[in-house]
C-alpha cells in the first residue's frame, strides 16, 4: 500500500514537505521519510495522509483516518492485510461495513479476527430469505415440504437477525457482526506485535509431542504378525531404538519436500507461510524420553492466533497425513518390528520447547 505523508506544519517560506512510502515499511524506510519531511520522529498530529493507493484495500479509506495517526500502527496493520488472501480481504471489508468512528487500532483488531476466523461468516446469503432458509435447512433438514412451503424465509431471516446482531454485507451474512472479541492489539504491545514481522533473523522453534510405539515379538520363523504378543512401549524403553526411527522419518521424505519439509502443503494462513520457512519431523531425546518433533525455521514470532493455527496443522499431519503413512510402516528391530506414531487420540499434547521445559521435564509421561 502506497502513502503520501506531509508533514503538517509548513515551514517559514510556507513549504510544507511530503515523502512517499510503501507499506509495510522497515525502520529505515521510515526513518528516511521521517528526514524527508523534516520532522524529528513520526509523531501523532506532526504529519497527515494526503494521498493513498491502497490497492484491493481502496474501500479501506471510508473507515481509516487520514490524521492524527500512529504510523507505527498504520504499519502493523499493512503487515496483517499484506497476508490475507482474497476471501480474507473481501470478508474484512466487509466485516466493516458502515462501522462508524472507527480507530486503526479498531482495523488492527478486526484483521486480527478475520485472521483467527471469529466470525461466522454465511457468504452465500444475500438477503434475509436466503438467511431464512439457511438457518431452516440447516436446524431442521427433514421438514416434509407442505411445512416448508408455509415458511417466511424472510421474516426467519429477521428475526435471526435480531437475535445474533447480524448483518448483510458484500460478502454474505456475518452472523455475529456486532460481537467484540478480546482485542489482540491493546494499544500497549505494538512493539512486540511488530516484531513478528519485522524480525528478519531467521531461528529455528521445535514443538514436541510424545510417541505411541507399538512393538510386536518375532516368533521362532523370524516372523511378526498380528496375531504375536503387543506391547507398548515407554518413552525411555523407545529411545534404544532412536535411530532406526530417524531412518524410517528420512525414508518418508518426498521430493517436494526437500525445502520446505510440510510446510510445503500448508495452505491456512498467508502470514504464517511467510514465517515459516519449513517444518521437519524428528524425533529427539528430552530428558531421558524420546520425544516426537516438529522442527521450524522461521522468521520473527508467531502470535498466539498464528501458532495454534500451525500447531493444529502439524496435528493434522500427524494423524491422517504425514504420520498416517509412517505409523503404517514396520520399523526392523532385533526382536522383532515396532510401528512409530506422533498421534495418539487419548493422551495426545504438542508443545514448543520452552513450555516442555517448564511442564514436563523430569516428569514421567505415563501412558506413552
Amino acid at each position: 500500500m502506497k502513502f503520501i505523508l506531509a508533514n503538517s506544519t509548513k515551514d517559514e517560506h510556507g513549504v510544507q514537505f511530503a515523502a512517499h512510502i510503501e507499506l509495510p515499511a522497515t525502520k529505515v524506510e521510515i526513518r528516511t521519510a521521517t528526514t524527508e519531511m523534516k520532522l524529528d520522529g513520526l509523531k501523532k498530529g506532526n504529519f497527515e495522509i494526503i494521498g493513498t493507493s491502497l490497492g484491493n484495500f481502496e474501500n479501506l479509506l471510508k473507515y481509516m483516518p487520514l490524521s492524527n495517526v500512529d504510523l507505527n500502527e498504520l504499519n502493523l496493520l499493512t503487515y496483517q492485510l499484506e497476508g490475507f488472501t482474497q476471501k480474507q480481504s473481501e470478508d474484512y471489508l466487509a466485516l466493516l461495513t458502515d462501522r462508524e468512528g472507527v480507530s486503526v487500532k479498531d482495523l488492527i483488531n478486526f484483521a486480527c479476527d478475520i485472521a483467527a476466523d471469529k466470525y461466522d461468516f454465511w457468504h452465500d446469503d444475500s438477503d434475509f430469505a436466503d438467511v431464512g432458509r439457511h438457518y431452516v435447512e440447516d436446524k431442521a433438514p427433514n421438514l416434509p415440504d407442505v411445512i416448508l412451503s408455509n415458511i417466511s424465509y424472510e421474516n426467519v431471516g429477521n428475526d435471526l437477525q435480531v437475535s445474533d446482531g447480524g448483518k448483510i454485507t458484500d460478502a454474505g451474512y456475518i452472523r455475529n457482526f456486532n460481537e467484540r472479541f478480546e482485542p489482540t492489539y491493546t494499544g500497549n504491545n505494538l512493539d512486540e506485535l511488530l516484531s513478528t514481522y519485522t524480525s528478519s533473523e531467521l531461528h529455528t522453534v521445535k514443538f514436541f509431542s510424545p510417541l505411541f510405539v507399538r512393538a510386536y515379538q518375532s516368533n521362532e520363523y523370524g516372523e511378526c504378525g498380528m496375531d504375536d504378543s503387543l506391547e507398548v512401549l515407554s518413552s525411555y524403553e523407545v529411545l534404544q531404538y532412536k535411530d532406526k526411527i530417524l531412518a524410517a522419518i528420512e525414508r518418508e521424505k518426498l521430493g517436494t519436500e526437500k525445502e520446505r519439509g510440510l510446510m510445503v502443503y500448508f495452505d491456512r494462513n498467508n502470514a504464517i507461510e511467510q514465517k515459516v520457512l519449513c517444518a521437519d519431523p524428528t524425533v529427539e531425546e528430552y530428558c531421558g524420553e524420546l520425544w516426537g518433533v516438529m522442527v521450524t525455521q522461521m522468521h520473527g514470532e508467531l502470535t498466539a492466533q498464528e501458532q495454534e493455527i500451525l500447531t493444529d496443522y502439524f496435528v493434522g499431519q500427524y494423524s491422517d497425513g504425514w504420520g498416517e503413512g509412517l505409523e503404517q510402516r514396520p520399523i526392523k528391530v532385533d526382536s522383532g518390528e515396532i510401528y512409530v506414531s506422533f498421534w495418539n487420540r487419548d493422551n495426545f499434547l504438542i508443545r514448543t520447547e520452552e513450555k516442555l521445559k517448564q511442564d514436563f521435564c523430569g516428569q514421567t509421561m505415563g501412558g506413552m
